[in-house]
């Protein structure tokens, strides 16, 4: 071998060395890309997005790593780039593109793409010098472009400019979680109304005019403005420093525990903000918007107290995206009224009485019972709570006035009694403030000698109790009596009293109570088909089955129908019925109530159903009214004006002397006792005792009494023969 051939064969050998090293280092280059990239193509060649997932509207960052502007590698300056709309995917790369639009670089490594003309629900990318072709632009490189969905809605249609219906909840959803969001409407509304509006129904306490009027100060709004490069609202936080005169003098949002945005939504969860003076936009003027910061979803209370009467549509705008929605309203003058569903409501006294009042453009009512002509009153205080128009209670008139709980005295099934200034009075310190206040003709309040003892000096001032001093409960002597009550609803709970007469401020509404004597008028007998004595606790089912009869087979049911007014305000108090008595005209009662009832010697009610003839030495046998008789055994349905007890004959307990002989004659009374003398008296005053009494104030007076007999026969065995009679009250 020559010198000159062994040179050329080792010159061979090492550039097949070299070749050999450079497709191994190729090999190893390429497997490090193909984990990022199926496609193999360099990483700085094609291009990546910031925000990758946008929604339509926002502005696309295309960036790539680092332009060799050398080699024409990445995003160039003054390169033309297409937007291509991606239609087919193959082998993780990007298959088949559409042409969308054409736009120029202004920098190196950066193209701003805006995707506001761009379909939502596609993936784009761009194509251009520089930059991988289709085919080897793995698919993880494009950006897809998302609709916000937005939607705002108010949930009433119409509100008033005062009052509880000022008030309505705003909703605004959106698909997205965090976003700021402009609100106008339509130059109706000035930005210090809307943020009045936005910020209307806070919890702390702050007044939402003083509020708007701090935020549209011009030394705070010029904190506020919006930055279309990086299409955000910047609040700088000097604005929770600055101070006006708004709230308070000298005052900031610091100084009201606000420091920064967080705490601004806490406090208003709309967070509504003014912008500075140079912030006008295509959609409104920067005084005729506010942005709604950073919020993101919110269902929250909103109110348009002393907004002008009016039409009106709130265009609610996503602020870096193209997603809308608007919400119409309508704001009518605030006229509060009311109306009782009758002009007078009769019932006899110590009975239940139901009233009803209609209500419109207010859902809470303050209503005065009685007044200084009726020797007592009153003041309930009752919101609409299940949100009809109209709020509907009972009044049990035994116990009014007495030492029972308000929830003893008055009941509403859909409604919220809050307060009566009567029966939550504690001691002369009670507050009344928070429900209800009493005003001289001078619009002063009654304060009283003692500490909130207005109520008490309202009371005087009527002339129904001696001093201001006094306890409520002194009002009355006795149980109230028959005689007509003024019923007067308010709209804003401010009662007045002037040379010893009785107005409400603002009335909404007047109606009488008219209680009457109580009467007995009758006693029936029916039988009904042997089942339990419960059976059959509706009236109407109790009716169906019944037929009028004297004779009463030893296994059927006895059904003995008492028509008699007075007695069931008592029979409530005594029941041990759900609401605290109320629910025994729904639910019936036990036969202990009567005997309970019998018991309370002052009340001078008694009812029995005893035998006509003793047995022997002993008592004669009667329908036992106490506590070991089940409801299955004899029970009570409550009508009104009249109530039937019901027995089962085939227990062997209901009777005192076990089952009764056959053609054994009872009598079933209801007497009504009254002294020849003296009137019926509480035992004590302030009354410590609803049924602590009797005639002078002594329940062991003797009484007299009155009665008619309707004879009834029986002729069956097995059977109870009764004779019935019913006793009036003298």
């Amino acid at each position: 071998m020559t010198r000159e051939n062994y040179r050329t064969q080792m010159r061979a050998v090492f550039l097949a060395a070299i070749m050999v090293i450079s497709v191994v280092g190729m090999s190893v280059a390429f497997t490090g890309a193909a984990a990022a990239n199926p496609s193999g193509t360099p990483g700085e060649d094609v291009a990546e997005y910031e925000p990758p997932n946008p929604y339509q509207g926002q502005t696309v960052d295309a960036t790539t790593d680092s332009a060799d502007t050398a080699n024409d590698e990445g995003i160039l300056e003054g390169e033309d780039y297409s937007i291509e709309r991606v239609d087919d995917f193959d082998d993780g790369a990007v298959d088949d593109t559409t042409f969308v639009e054409e736009q120029s670089a202004d920098q190196d490594q950066l193209l701003e793409i805006d995707t506001d003309d761009l379909e939502a629900g596609e993936d784009y990318v761009i194509l251009g010098p520089g930059l991988e072709s289709v085919g080897e632009i793995p698919r993880s490189e494009v950006f897809e472009v998302r609709e916000q969905r937005l939607d705002a809605e108010f949930d009433d249609e119409e509100v008033t400019d005062d009052g509880d219906d000022a008030e309505t909840e705003l909703d605004v959803d959106s698909n997205r979680g965090t976003y700021s969001t402009n609100v106008s409407a339509d130059g109706d509304l000035d930005d210090e109304e809307l943020i009045q509006i936005l910020a209307g129904a806070n919890d702390i306490g702050v007044d939402s005019a003083d509020l708007a009027e701090h935020m549209t100060d011009d030394n705070v709004r010029q904190y506020v403005t919006y930055d279309t490069d990086a299409e955000e609202v910047d609040i700088d936080s000097d604005l929770f420093t600055e101070e006006t005169d708004a709230v308070a003098d000298d005052t900031s949002l610091d100084n009201l525990g606000i420091s920064n945005e967080d705490d601004y939504e806490d406090a208003f969860p709309f967070a509504p903000y003014a912008y500075d003076e140079d912030q006008d936009d295509d959609d409104a003027d920067f005084d005729e918007k506010v942005v709604m910061f950073q919020t993101g979803d919110v269902e929250e209370d909103v109110s348009f107290v002393d907004i002008d009467d009016g039409d009106y549509t709130f265009d609610f705008n996503v602020v870096d995206t193209e997603a809308t929605s608007s919400a119409d309203i309508t704001v009518r003058e605030e006229d509060q009224d009311g109306s009782f569903s009758e002009g007078v409501y009769q019932q006899s006294a110590g009975d239940i009485v139901d009233f009803e009042l209609e209500l419109e453009d207010t859902d809470e009512a303050w209503i005065q019972i009685g007044d200084e002509d009726s020797g007592f009153a009153d003041v309930i205080y009752i919101v609409d709570d299940d949100e009809t128009g109209e709020v509907e209670f009972s009044m049990n008139t035994r116990l009014a006035g007495t030492d029972a709980e308000t929830d003893e005295v008055y009941f509403s099934e859909d409604d919220e009694i809050e307060f009566s200034a009567v029966h939550d009075y504690t001691d002369e310190t009670t507050d009344y403030s928070e429900f209800v206040r009493f005003e001289d003709d001078d619009e002063e309040r009654l304060d009283g000698s003692s500490t909130n003892a207005d109520f008490t000096a309202y009371l005087e001032e009527l002339g129904l109790v001696d001093d201001d001093d006094d306890d409520p409960l002194e009002q009355l002597t006795r149980p109230l009596q028959a005689t007509d009550y003024e019923i007067t609803a308010s709209a804003d709970g401010v009662f007045v009293a002037d040379d010893g007469e009785s107005e409400a401020d603002d009335e909404l509404d007047s109606a009488s109570l008219e209680l009457l004597t109580p009467e007995l008028t009758g006693i029936t007998t029916w039988t009904a088909p042997s089942e339990d004595a419960n059976e059959d606790d509706e009236l109407d089912d109790l009716l169906d089955v019944v037929t009028e009869r004297s004779e009463i087979a030893g296994e059927d049911r006895l059904v003995i129908q008492v028509e008699a007014t007075g007695l069931y305000g008592a029979m409530a108090a005594k029941s041990d019925a759900d609401d605290d008595g109320f629910a025994i005209f729904e639910d019936g009662t036990t036969v202990e109530t009567l005997g309970e009832l019998n018991d309370e010697d002052g009340e001078g009610i008694d009812f029995n159903v005893e035998a006509d003839d003793a047995t022997g030495n002993q008592d004669p046998t009667e329908l036992r009214l106490d506590s070991s008789i089940d409801e299955d055994e004899a029970f009570v349905v409550v009508d009104d004006g009249q109530f039937f007890v019901i027995v089962n004959t085939d227990e062997d307990d209901v009777f005192s002397a076990g089952d009764p002989d056959d053609y054994e004659s009872f009598t079933a009374t209801l007497e009504y006792e009254t002294d020849d003398d003296d009137r019926y008296e509480f035992e004590d005053s302030p009354v410590q005792g609803a049924f602590d009494g009797g005639a002078d104030g002594e329940a062991t007076k003797l009484l007299t009494r009155t009665s008619v007999q309707t004879p009834l026969i029986r002729s069956v065995p097995s059977s109870i023969s009764l004779n019935l009679q019913s006793r009036l009250r003298t």
